[in-house]
């Protein structure tokens, strides 16, 4: 791996940047590893992602190696390294432990974040927003001649995101991308007997996924509506308390919120606390429920595409009212 921009770092200076990883940086868990807080030279802020063995998910001696490369292939790409909601790499370590440092002030995890009462409608939509532009990015092919050959995230998670200082999304794992210019890897192929195929991350597989072989674009936008039913009820998946999975329990309560009205219209899945937001207009939360429910159908070809989600989330009071202040802000 060569770059002028990305240097190799030793793991004592790894050890210096986090005060010796220490739970004071812990920011949280990644798919195969942790994510911490760091410092260079005592006031400059990075992210440091290291890769831990593990096994909740399967991982194989050199899979994380494989992560590394396919990482600084992607982080390099000219459409790539300036996008604003994916992090600038300024570094590795290969040397006693496996580690990037990106160059950004990290806040906390967007799953950490979700549950917050401080967390306002206006941020989780402009979060919502940020996250469909992401994908609808990745999921334009880098050969216009090649229209399936697109970046899938495939393992898409609010904890595998992080917000900066400025509370932007910070795409921080790329565990299991697949497609555009990385080198052909299926995660999917167990490789051992016994062992579990990797699918992506529990509270975020789509089912239809286990019934098909290899991956596809809708895969992306079923995970995105699981975290947008998240951020507008404030709900998480946690692995250890082995609660419902939040798409599960979005479809569930949909239904029911549905036929209590008995009417058949537009349901809102809002949590009542972000209802009372000054931000807040009911009719945005019927919009931002109702495309969730798009990005949660079962089967693949029946959800919305991440075009019309950038659409739909850019129709929302919410959004529109926040850009006309900007621009006469601008004038």
């Amino acid at each position: 791996m060569e770059s002028k921009e990305i240097r190799e770092i030793s793991l004592e200076d790894l050890k210096l940047y986090t005060c010796n990883f220490s739970n004071d940086n812990l920011i949280g868990n990644f798919q195969f590893g942790k994510v911490y807080r760091g410092k260079i030279n005592g006031d400059h802020h990075v992210t440091v992602k290291v890769w831990m063995p593990q096994t909740l998910y399967t991982c194989f001696p050199g899979d994380n190696e494989i992560r590394l490369q396919a990482e600084f292939v992607l982080l390099t790409e000219s459409r790539m390294k300036s996008h604003p909601n994916l992090p600038k790499l300024i570094g590795y370590c290969r040397q006693g432990q496996l580690a990037v440092v990106y160059d950004f002030d990290p806040i906390d995890t967007l799953h950490n974040y979700i549950l917050r009462d401080d967390f306002s409608w206006l941020q989780r939509i402009k979060i919502a927003l940020q996250l469909a532009c992401l994908l609808q990015t990745l999921h334009i092919p880098p050969d216009p001649f090649d229209e399936t050959n697109c970046y899938i995230v495939c393992n898409i998670d609010a904890a595998h995101f992080v917000l900066d200082k400025d509370c932007n999304l910070v795409l921080c794992d790329f565990g299991m991308f697949t497609g555009g210019s990385l080198p052909e890897i299926n995660w999917q192929n167990p490789r051992r007997k016994r062992c579990r195929i990797l699918s992506g991350c529990y509270g975020y597989i789509d089912g239809f996924t286990t019934r098909t072989v290899g991956w596809y674009p809708e895969v992306d936008v079923y995970a995105f509506g699981v975290i947008l039913v998240g951020l507008i009820a404030k709900k998480v998946f946690i692995v250890e308390d082995e609660g419902p999975y939040v798409g599960r329990w979005a479809i569930k309560e949909f239904a029911i919120r549905r036929s209590v009205s008995g009417t058949g219209e537009k349901v809102s899945l809002v949590h009542q606390s972000l209802e009372e937001d000054e931000d807040f207009e009911y009719a945005d939360g019927l919009a931002a429920t109702n495309l969730a429910m798009q990005c949660l159908e079962f089967v693949a070809h029946d959800r919305i595409f991440i075009d019309q989600v950038v659409e739909e989330l850019l129709k929302l009071h919410v959004v529109r009212d926040t850009l006309r202040l900007w621009i006469l802000g601008r004038l």
